[in-house]
């Protein structure tokens, strides 16, 4: 496979894998924080920590983007979502997971979830580009794989919670993240139109 072809399956698999780990983490948080300290209002403060972390993060995103280029933005949030799954991990066999922790860890999870989303939707047109596929194409399997996992990861994670530990599901996320990472870090770039806008006239596309 050719590197222009193989960057629709690239991105598109790196935004669902992306995504399926965002959703599933979603419901694998609440029910670690529930078994830990066995408080239901602790749940609840620490998504509302979460959320408030998201907003600034939301403003952030599109300078981001615009200085450092979507796909390099889309891989640190990843890399970013995957390290914070994993410092559940790390306190959890350590010192212990508490509510303090998990509102540390939820909210550094959080600030990457939008800016990553948002630098996978500034990639599409590159990938068309680079790719010669349609952008119609390109955003409706998209779409496809963002629908899929949006559906699949939580029901996913309720039944790895039936089977398995929570602190073990969470290891499944932190991959889903780092697999998407690397896949999107993968994805071929076509000059400076793929990362940082248009190209300037008489620019190489190389």
């Amino acid at each position: 496979m050719s590197r222009s072809s193989s960057a629709v399956p690239l991105y598109i698999g790196g935004a669902s894998l992306s995504l399926f780990g965002n959703s599933a983490i979603g419901i694998v948080l609440p029910w670690l924080v529930l078994t830990t300290t066995g408080s239901l209002s602790s749940a609840g403060v620490i998504a509302a920590v979460a959320g408030l972390a998201a907003v600034p993060a939301t403003f952030a995103g599109g300078r981001l983007i615009d200085r450092f280029g979507a796909r390099n933005v889309a891989v640190v949030a990843d890399v970013g979502s995957a390290t914070a799954v994993l410092g559940l991990v790390v306190v959890h066999y350590t010192v212990g997971l508490s509510v303090p922790w998990f509102m540390v860890l939820g909210a550094a999870g959080a600030v990457f979830d939008v800016p990553g989303m948002t630098a996978r939707q500034a990639m599409l047109a590159g990938v068309s580009s680079v790719s010669g596929t349609s952008v119609e194409k390109v955003a409706g399997l998209f779409q496809a794989g963002f629908s899929l996992a949006f559906l699949a990861g939580p029901g996913i994670a309720g039944v790895l919670l039936s089977v398995m530990d929570p602190i073990d599901v969470v290891w499944v996320t932190a991959a889903c993240s780092g697999g998407a990472a690397l896949a999107t870090a993968l994805v071929p770039v076509m000059g400076q139109s793929f990362d940082h806008g248009p190209p300037t006239p008489g620019g190489s596309l190389g």
